[in-house]
């Protein structure tokens, strides 16, 4: 199929002088427009890196059970080290037994959140015992 310029840029306009463009500015603004149109489709639909978790800290708060349970497991499938904080010991326990089936391994430690002074020591301790974080997911619920 041919481009028309006229289906673009009405006959009348062109003949009052509005637009005033030669046969090889023509063939240019569609080259342009043709290149521009190409950029725009490889941005779009070119495939996106995918994040690699492996082998990176992820510290999940509230561990013990629901959100932060699925969570821990979803990451064990990534290949991360976890550790998991919660109020409740025995939750964390079974966590990261369920995590060792799995194939992973999981630091647990028992932290109440809402205590400032706790969460301060909590998280020299873990500095010290594991190493720096990457990712904190901070799933506790406070009351």
């Amino acid at each position: 199929m041919s481009w028309n310029w006229n289906s673009i840029v009405p006959k009348s306009v062109e003949e009052k002088g509005l637009i005033i463009l030669s046969p090889l500015r023509k063939k240019m603004f569609y080259w342009f427009g043709a290149f521009l149109l190409a950029v725009t489709l490889w941005v779009a639909f070119k495939p996106k890196k995918e994040k690699s978790f492996a082998g990176q800290i992820v510290l999940i708060t509230g561990a013990g059970s629901g959100i932060g349970r699925l969570l821990a497991l979803e990451f064990t499938k990534l290949k991360c080290k976890l550790v998991l904080l919660d109020i409740n010991s025995k939750g964390i326990d079974s966590v990261a037994k369920e995590i060792e089936d799995l194939g992973g391994s999981a630091k647990t430690y028992v932290c109440d959140v809402s205590d400032k002074e706790k969460v301060r020591s909590m998280a020299e301790q873990v500095k010290r015992e594991v190493g720096k974080v990457d990712v904190l997911i901070n799933n506790a619920v406070c009351f």
